[in-house]
Order: C-alpha cells, then sequence, then structure tokens
C-alpha cells in the first residue's frame, strides 16, 4: 500500500485542559505520512504551551507538525480557512482539539477506504460524550452512497454535517475554504460540508466509531448566541450565492435550504426576549409551501409566524419555550439535538 500524505487539520483556542489528550490520539497514529497543522487562535491561557510539550515528548511517531500563532481572534470559521489553506496532501482530517480518536490504525484503515474506492470523501461513525452527565452514545451515519442526497439530509438536520468524521481530498475541500468566513461560528461546519457533499457523485464509509465528540458544557442542545443572528444571514447568503446556478432548477435542494432556514430560526427562537425584535429584521425569510406536511411542523410555522408580529411577539416567546420543553422530553432528541 502507498501512504498518500494526510494533513490533520486542528484549531485551538483555551483548551489546556483537554489538548493533550487530543494530541496524542494523533501522535499515536500508525501511519507514516502524517502531518499535523495546529492554529491557535490567539489563546489566553497555556494550550499551546502544553501542545509544544506533547510535541516534543509524546510524537513518538515522529510525525511533521506546523504551529500557526494568529495575532488575533478570529473564530472557528476564520481559523478552519486558515487550516485549509496550510494543508499540502492528498486527504485532511479535522479534529477540534478537545476531541480524541481511539484508534492508532483509523488514519491508516480510512486511507485504505478512499484508495480502493477512489472515494472523494469517506465518512466514519462517531461518539458524543456528555461527561457531566455520565453519559456517551454512538452514532451510525446513513449509508447513502449519493452525496447529493446526504446534502439534503444535512440541511434538514436528518444527518450531521461534521467535518471531523470524514476523511477529504484535500484539493477538493480547498475549492471551497472561500466559503469559510471569519464571524461565522456557528453552522461554519455545515457551509463547507454541504457543497462538498453536494457536488459529490460516490461517499464511501469507513464503518468503525473513531472521533470522540466531547460535550463539556452543561447541556445537551447549542445555546444560541447574539451574534448569530447576522451570522446564519451571512451563511445562507454565501450558500445561496455558492448554489446560485442550480438552486432554480434543483427543488429538492430549494426544500432543504428552506428547512435549514426554519431550523435556524428555532435556534435563534432560544435567545432571551430583547432581541425578538431583531429576529423579526432576519435577512432570510421560510416559505410555507416548502416545509414539509406534518402537524408538528405546522405548529412551528404558526409560531414563527407570531413572531413576526410585533403585537404577538411576548405570546410566541412564551410558546416557543413551552414547545421547546416539550420537545426536550423526549430523551433522543435531546440526545441528538446537541
Amino acid at each position: 500500500m502507498s501512504y498518500p500524505q494526510v494533513d490533520v487539520l486542528i484549531p485551538v483556542y483555551n483548551v489546556a485542559k483537554y489538548i493533550e489528550r487530543c494530541l496524542i490520539s494523533v501522535f499515536e497514529q500508525q501511519y507514516p505520512n502524517l502531518h499535523v497543522v495546529l492554529v491557535n487562535d490567539a489563546s489566553t491561557d497555556n494550550s499551546m504551551f502544553i501542545a509544544q510539550q506533547a510535541i516534543k515528548n509524546k510524537n513518538s511517531f515522529g510525525h511533521s507538525v506546523d504551529l500557526i500563532n494568529l495575532p488575533k481572534n478570529e473564530g472557528i470559521g476564520g481559523v478552519r480557512k486558515h487550516l485549509l489553506n496550510n494543508a499540502t496532501g492528498k486527504y485532511v482530517l479535522f479534529i477540534d482539539s478537545d476531541d480524541y480518536w481511539d484508534n492508532p490504525l483509523a488514519v491508516k484503515e480510512w486511507v485504505e477506504v478512499a484508495e480502493k474506492g477512489n472515494y472523494s470523501v469517506v465518512v466514519s461513525n462517531y461518539c458524543h460524550e456528555y461527561p457531566l452527565h455520565n453519559n456517551s452514545f454512538e452514532v451510525a451515519v446513513n449509508r447513502i452512497e449519493s452525496g447529493k442526497q446526504l446534502s439534503y439530509m444535512m440541511l434538514f438536520g436528518k444527518e450531521e454535517a461534521f467535518l471531523c468524521n470524514k476523511l477529504f481530498k484535500r484539493n477538493e475541500l480547498s475549492d471551497l475554504a472561500y466559503l469559510l468566513t471569519r464571524g461565522i461560528n456557528m453552522w461554519e461546519d455545515l457551509m463547507l460540508v454541504v457543497p462538498f457533499m453536494y457536488a459529490t457523485e460516490r461517499v464511501g464509509y469507513y464503518p468503525k466509531v473513531v472521533l470522540h465528540y466531547v460535550h463539556h458544557g452543561d447541556q445537551y442542545t447549542a445555546k444560541a448566541k447574539p451574534q448569530y443572528l447576522t451570522s446564519f444571514g451571512m451563511l445562507f447568503q454565501k450558500l445561496e450565492k455558492h448554489f446560485l446556478q442550480v438552486l432554480p432548477f434543483d427543488v429538492d435542494l430549494t426544500r432543504a435550504m428552506n428547512y435549514a432556514k426554519f431550523r435556524a430560526f428555532f435556534i435563534l427562537s432560544t435567545l432571551p426576549y430583547i432581541y425578538y425584535s431583531e429576529l423579526r429584521n432576519l435577512s432570510f425569510r421560510i416559505h410555507k409551501d416548502l416545509l414539509p406536511r406534518s402537524v408538528k411542523e405546522h405548529i412551528k410555522w404558526r409560531l414563527y409566524r407570531l413572531t413576526l408580529l410585533p403585537y404577538a411577539s411576548c405570546f410566541a416567546y412564551c410558546l416557543i419555550r413551552i414547545f421547546l420543553s416539550i420537545n426536550k422530553l423526549n430523551p433522543k432528541k435531546r440526545r441528538f439535538s446537541a
């Protein structure tokens, strides 16, 4: 077997408690042509000191390492762009610096699948971990060979658009790096993965759990931040511009994009009520006739419409919190919404 270069791309920001475990899991990889790139997003703790010590003392296979320090914080969207721009191998793998791999043969086996099938992307299973809840669960990804079909599922939220459980051909992913933007720090993975999958004819699968995606916060769902009010608008504007030529003809993509906006709206609806005036003035709108037909989606549509009415938004705020609280009672939903 030949061993094409694989770049492991790791963003670093204030992860002193976790980065050593992450780096050890990377340095233990029994793959002879591994190139590790770390981009430090102006950390204010001793993350980089710990990283440098791990590079010095834990890199027993002598994998090559590049360490890049950014002069000011750019957020995960900007950091991922720097990482991709500094990758040079045939393949790239992403791993966040508070996560880890559990198999020293993962990269070797992952590449074997990609080379054998000549795949542009190979997807693996993964594991969610919630240390504060002493809970974890494995996720088996949908084995659908059509990248376009997977892109629809990701927009609908039926499949996660993670970067970290996928091996990509670097040159094809780098062509989309222009989509990554400083300031877009929510769904920045989706903004890259969905266009990549849409253009991919065949998808390969590595059937093992490798990545341990660790949730350190005391919640199961992502918390909205006020800056997402503008960043979601930027994200959808970039995606629609990228898909400008196909959106008028691909009804499935149009429906999926509309539903992604619907999902984004309900993430933003968890913000405090003081932000609801901005919520009414989002740069994107949802179209009812493109939504799935079900009682649940009809209720959500009514809540959305109420929120857009200034005199009813306080009522909508209360109803949305009741709706979301009921939804959290479903353990499966509670886990998978993270």
